[in-house]
């Protein structure tokens, strides 16, 4: 089926698991309401006084947004290396432990339970930043309708796209975090 190939169910499916309690494995409740209640209310608020886009700032989100979709997909390139690179290193590590010739000594040793961490990091991120891709490529067109000279469609359009601005700004701190953590780290 046709739609099948602009599915993007997965993508926002995959991210909301990114936002569960690490301790626990269910839905954190704060994070949900940071990420979805807060950029409602924003929105809200926002039109509630009656800031509305004009046409020179929706000129400079479109442009801004299209700049971040090259950047997230080349960063997106560059975790699918680092993730290849992680899951070799893990394969490796497994198979030092389980040598089939227990005459070869391993040349190097790594801690797979620091690799498996990673490797799990890298995915979330790898979620993150298409999430991230996904928000922008749905507001851009959000901002063109914001255009419209309806007054109707225009806080409508303002509405939406005050809502996935802030939503990605959001994920954009998520990701700057989650990206620190992985080229701060030794392997």
């Amino acid at each position: 089926m046709i739609l099948e190939k602009i599915d993007i169910s997965e993508i926002v499916s995959e991210h909301l698991k990114t936002l569960r309690d690490e301790n626990t494995g269910r839905g954190s409740t704060k994070e949900l309401l940071i990420f979805f209640i807060f950029p409602f209310v924003i929105s809200s608020a926002l039109l509630l006084f009656k800031l509305v886009l004009g046409k020179d700032m929706i000129n400079i989100l479109i442009a801004s947004l299209s700049i971040f979709v090259g950047l997230l997909l080349n960063l997106l390139m560059l975790l699918i290396a680092m993730l290849d690179k992680c899951k070799e290193k893990i394969n490796l590590s497994k198979e030092q432990q389980n040598p089939a010739d227990i005459s070869k000594k391993p040349f190097f040793s790594f801690d797979i339970n620091m690799l498996e961490k990673r490797q799990k990091l890298l995915r979330d991120s790898y979620h993150n930043i298409s999430f991230a891709i996904l928000l922008s490529l749905l507001t851009i067109p959000i901002m063109i309708i914001a255009l419209a000279n309806n007054e109707v469609v225009v806080y409508i359009s303002n509405f939406f796209g005050y809502m996935f601005l802030t939503i990605f700004l959001l994920t954009l701190f998520m990701i700057l975090k989650r990206v620190h953590l992985l080229l701060s780290s030794d392997t």
